[in-house]
């Protein structure tokens, strides 16, 4: 590789990425003449074991964190990425974490399983509903009582007369990202619970479970009971039969044993849904602004 001019220019040209601090001095020594211009020499004398060069780096790093093209995420390490209007992708870093363990990428959910470096044990999404959102067919604004210019933009729906194929492709997408035994768990209205579950059971999978997810402030409605608002559906599919060894069900420690046909207080008329705690973990959101993660 050519030599770079200064330390700026080693910075400008690295690819989006985590590097610590070391690490770029490194690149910088290796790559331009950091000794240039006393660049060896302490930047002052109350400073005397640091040197011009690398106050050079760090000045690099200001520069771009000013514009939005770098953040700091630790002592010592910098999260590199696109800029502010166009992000790329971007890094999760969570205290007692290692780097790599968590990736947030802004990406077309098929591509983004496709380019999975490993299968996945699990797969969590919460696909486009096609409720028509942002077209004059839309219920939103006459069913939901709030102000919809402060609602963030950024959801992507998808045509109803498109919607068959378009769950057919992400589920088979999904599919062959899994491992034997990995899962997916997809969050959808009850009426797209089915369709989920149908292509998931062309594309090969298992049938696992069906939750429905409760909520105490159901919508109140005059036409029909609003079951779109009382529960959302998680439809819960495997690679491979459910008796396989590596498949997880972790069961909570809380979960209530009763007799077959009894309930208990607090869980009477409500689903239970066991944690199914993944290590390679894969989640993909119908907004272009939310985040997918991968660990």
């Amino acid at each position: 590789m050519s030599a770079l001019a200064t330390e700026a220019d080693v910075v400008r040209t690295l690819r989006d990425g985590t590097y610590t601090l070391d690490e770029l001095y490194h690149r910088c020594a290796a790559q331009t003449d950091v000794g240039r211009d006393n660049g060896h020499h302490p930047p002052t004398d109350a400073h005397p074991t640091d040197a011009v060069w690398k106050r050079r780096v760090r000045s690099a790093l200001q520069t771009l964190k000013a514009s939005g093209r770098a953040e700091r995420v630790g002592r010592g390490v910098w999260a590199l990425r696109g800029s502010t209007e166009r992000p790329k992708r971007l890094m999760l870093i969570l205290p007692g974490g290692a780097l790599a363990d968590f990736e947030l990428r802004l990406q077309d959910a098929m591509d983004l399983l496709a380019g999975l470096d490993e299968p996945a044990d699990l797969v969590v999404t919460d696909p486009p509903y096609a409720l028509r959102r942002g077209t004059a067919a839309s219920s939103a604004h006459r069913v939901y009582g709030r102000d919809a210019s402060k609602v963030v933009p950024g959801y992507v729906d998808v045509d109803p007369g498109a919607y068959e194929e378009f769950t057919f492709a992400w589920v088979a997408a999904a599919a062959a990202a899994l491992r034997h035994a990995g899962q997916l768990a997809v969050v959808t209205g009850p009426q797209q619970a089915a369709l989920v579950q149908y292509a998931a059971e062309r594309s090969g999978l298992t049938w696992v479970s069906s939750i429905a997810a409760f909520r105490e402030f159901a919508l109140r409605s005059t036409r029909r009971p609003a079951c779109s608002h009382w529960t959302a559906t998680v439809t819960v599919m495997c690679r491979g039969p459910l008796s396989h060894p590596r498949r997880v069900f972790n069961v909570p420690a809380d979960l209530p044993r009763t007799s077959p046909g009894t309930t208990t207080g607090s869980t009477a008329g409500k689903a239970m849904a066991a944690p199914i705690g993944p290590h390679k973990c894969a989640t993909t959101t119908a907004c272009p602004y939310d985040w997918s993660s991968g660990s």
